[in-house]
């Protein structure tokens, strides 16, 4: 019997279902447990060293619990979400960085969650983006149920390169997306009240989830021509707008107005200064550019993909094709850190695997596979090439 390369994936991805709905949310997590254990065993398996806290960036030593891991440099923007979670309603006025207190509920449930033990922030962090990853796979389940796609394509997902990072790293982002996917879900349901609360959660956890918001307010009108449940489905933002009225209003009187930074005003400027000026192609440097070079030929194979299915007819690919078009319009000093870009347009990953589950076309099936390759990619780079910062210990 002849093995070939369509016969496997057709038995893996096409089949009707059969697999049970833990079990793929169960190998994502034990995955990525193991490695963030591999990523923490330089640090002595220190949590805290998750955390990416910089001695020299917006240091904050008050916040500093004993033994914490805290590096010479190499900071991240877990440690924003930390500090966050420390003073939620900016009464200690310690962090003056309206752009971070923006994203303020995944701080407030670390908070709540841990009893306000910053100790335990860490590990409460990790576990929280954990539960809303697994939540958010088991809604693209349904999904991908309710059009006949095997359930196993929903790995693709959770062990994409930003899923995994961002997880890792402490930044709720598959928080936001997921809060996103189970928001639509309902919508199409037809159980606004429960979009509506999920919208607004997921828009005060990231703004970039404004932009899926208003995205599904516009095709929801198109598609219903209701203006009252559109008018009800628009609440959502209310507590979005609201809360940025505090910080504006708080923190140095800005906020609404702050921005990273990291989208320009003319398309391809951002691609095109790089990769011809300042990019070098030698050495690791060179294997690390041509692995953020290939995210931009994979995200123009997605749009060449559902542009030949019309796949961007469904909600779905809309939101991919948005993302997609928005990469194109990423600053310079974006493009020499694939682990950023793939943080920025994390929605292309999930959004593109439901976009195939409801139009089902083959030809976009190899766009979609391109994603494990990636996959691939993250985990070795955690493995063998995942690098070690000096630090000390509060």
């Amino acid at each position: 019997m002849e093995i070939t390369y369509k016969k496997i994936t057709e038995k893996m991805f096409e089949n009707p279902i059969t697999n049970s709905g833990k079990t793929p949310i169960m190998i994502v997590i034990t995955a990525i447990i193991i490695l963030q254990v591999i990523s923490l065993r330089p640090y002595n398996y220190n949590m805290s060293a998750a955390l990416k806290i910089d001695a020299h960036l917006d240091p904050i030593p008050e916040f500093w619990p004993k033994g914490f891991v805290i590096y010479e440099k190499g900071g991240y923007d877990g440690m924003y979400y930390y500090y966050v979670a420390n003073d939620p309603l900016y009464t200690k006025k310690k962090l003056h960085n309206p752009y971070r207190y923006q994203r303020i509920f995944f701080s407030v449930l670390t908070k709540i969650i841990a009893l306000d033990n910053n100790k335990v922030f860490p590990s409460v962090m990790f576990g929280i983006n954990l539960f809303f990853l697994g939540l958010g796979m088991a809604f693209v389940m349904k999904i991908l149920e309710k059009y006949k796609k095997n359930r196993w394509w929903v790995l693709l997902y959770g062990l994409s390169p930003p899923a995994i990072m961002t997880t890792m790293d402490l930044i709720p982002s598959s928080v936001s997306v997921s809060l996103g996917i189970i928001a639509i879900y309902y919508l199409i349901d037809n159980r606004i009240k429960i979009s509506v609360a999920c919208f607004a959660v997921a828009m005060l956890t990231r703004e970039d989830a404004v932009l899926v918001f208003l995205v599904v307010l516009l095709w929801d009108f198109w598609e219903k021509r209701d203006f009252s449940r559109s008018t009800f489905l628009a609440i959502s933002i209310i507590p979005f707008l609201a809360w940025h009225f505090y910080i504006f209003n708080s923190v140095d009187g800005t906020g609404l107005d702050t921005s990273s930074g990291v989208i320009s005003k003319i398309p391809f400027i951002g691609i095109f200064h790089y990769f011809f000026y300042e990019a070098e192609f030698n050495g690791v440097m060179g294997i690390k550019n041509a692995i953020s070079f290939s995210f931009f030929i994979f995200v123009m194979f997605a749009v060449w993909s559902l542009y030949k299915t019309k796949a961007y007819q469904n909600i779905y690919g809309i939101i991919t094709l948005i993302y997609c078009i928005l990469t194109v319009f990423t600053v310079a000093s974006q493009w020499d850190n694939f682990n950023g870009l793939n943080r920025m347009f994390y929605n292309i990953y999930p959004f593109l695997i439901l976009s195939f589950a409801v139009i089902g076309d083959r030809r976009m099936k190899p766009v979609v596979l391109l994603i494990g390759g990636y996959s691939l990619l993250t985990f070795m780079r955690i493995i063998f090439i995942h690098p070690v910062y000096p630090y000390f210990l509060s």
